[in-house]
């Protein structure tokens, strides 16, 4: 009687529903392969706990570790949930499926893995992804200076290349200038702006200049950009004719994604007047804007 006494609904449905919401996320193991109708496996580490640990509370016993004994056998498996959910509380698993697609997912899971060979299969392939496209993701990353390799040993210095490099060199000219400026957050909300820029010069209260910055590989991407751009145009343009102080728009953007729309890259630069920037021509950013209005006077 230990489910129908212990058992939590609140507990394990509050779990079970954050866990639906970022599955693949939440489960990464189950995402060698799609399975239909996966159940939660929070659910049924609450049901085994329930069962098989006594009398403590799931609130506290859920989060541990364990190491319980006995067996469980699930004869249509599926996905594996209940093997998987099982196994990683120390209990010994039997499991079987009429599908030979379950049992090869859930064998595959559940089997143990040879480090080393892993280790090598990962390296040769990506010594043959570099090998094949690695030049066309060029950095001044001076540790490997290649963009995006598989399994970089400084992977998080990567991404922060990936998507970061404009604004950081935007915003090292602007503070080495001494200008100042505001950089907005991601997904951060700016009143009078549907989607914030990634820059206001100096303020998003009364801005004389606004930055838009990116750099991509994806065409997909670039043409979001090339939207949010027009869109900045048209807001400038609506200033303009109400007799408003109206802000001069800048683009920064690079990237292949960008190269291979050049009737949007003719778009940008009829909408901000010619002022569009890459990574090579940033230092003209100031010399070539309004920008340079807000240089530190000297006496």
């Amino acid at each position: 009687m230990s489910i129908e006494t212990n058992f939590d609904p609140a507990f394990a449905a509050a779990l079970a529903l954050r866990e639906k919401q970022i599955q693949q996320n939440y489960r990464p193991l189950i995402g060698i392969h799609k399975w239909f109708a996966r159940r939660p496996g929070t659910l049924f580490r609450n049901l085994l706990l329930s069962e098989f640990n006594g009398d403590e509370a799931l609130t506290s016993a859920y989060w541990r570790a364990h190491e319980l004994r006995g067996v469980i056998a699930d004869p249509f498996m599926g996905g594996g949930t209940t093997v998987f959910e099982a196994n990683r509380l120390g209990l010994s698993v039997i499991g079987s499926d009429i599908n030979p697609m379950a049992h090869w997912i859930v064998r595959q899971g559940l089997v143990g893995i040879d480090r080393e060979a892993f280790r090598s299969a990962a390296e040769s392939v990506a010594a043959s992804v570099d090998e094949s496209i690695g030049n066309l993701y060029r950095t001044q990353c001076r540790k490997c200076r290649r963009l995006g390799r598989p399994f970089a040993s400084h992977r998080d210095a990567v991404s922060e290349l990936v998507g970061d490099v404009m604004e950081s060199a935007i915003e090292e000219r602007l503070a080495v200038a001494r200008i100042t400026f505001r950089k907005t957050k991601r997904a951060e909300r700016v009143p009078g702006f549907e989607q914030a820029p990634d820059f206001f010069v100096p303020t998003e209260l009364a801005p004389a200049a606004i930055i838009e910055a990116k750099i991509t590989g994806d065409d997909g991407t670039a043409r979001d950009k090339v939207s949010r751009v027009l869109n900045l145009a048209t807001m400038r343009d609506n200033r303009e004719r109400r007799g408003q102080a109206a802000f001069e728009l800048i683009a920064c953007v690079d990237g292949r994604g960008f190269r291979v729309r050049r009737e949007d890259m003719r778009k940008i630069l009829l909408a901000t007047h010619g002022k569009v920037f890459t990574l090579a021509t940033l230092d003209r950013l100031i010399e070539h804007t309004r920008l340079r209005e807000f240089l530190p006077r000297t006496s």
